[in-house]
C-alpha cells in the first residue's frame, strides 16, 4: 500500500506530498500535478518529462511553493 507524506510551508499551507510505493517515489505539487519521481531500480530521479536530473532520491526538492509565479 502506497504511503503519503505530506509537504507544507512554514505556517502549515499544503506545498504537495510524496507517495511512495514500493518501487517510485512520486513528488506531486498541492493539486495532484505530477512533478517528478524516484526510481529505485536505477537509483535516478527523473522530473515531470522524464529527464534524468540526479543520482539518489531528490523528489522533495521538486516540491516547491507555485503559489508565487
Amino acid at each position: 500500500m502506497p504511503t503519503e507524506k505530506v509537504i507544507r510551508d512554514r505556517v502549515g499551507t499544503r506545498l504537495g506530498s510524496i507517495i511512495d510505493d514500493s518501487r517510485d517515489v512520486v513528488a506531486r505539487n498541492r493539486v495532484g500535478t505530477r512533478l517528478g519521481h524516484y526510481d529505485r531500480g536505477t537509483n535516478s530521479t527523473r522530473d515531470k518529462w522524464g529527464n534524468k536530473i540526479a543520482e539518489g532520491n531528490i523528489v522533495s526538492s521538486l516540491v516547491v511553493d507555485d503559489r508565487k509565479g
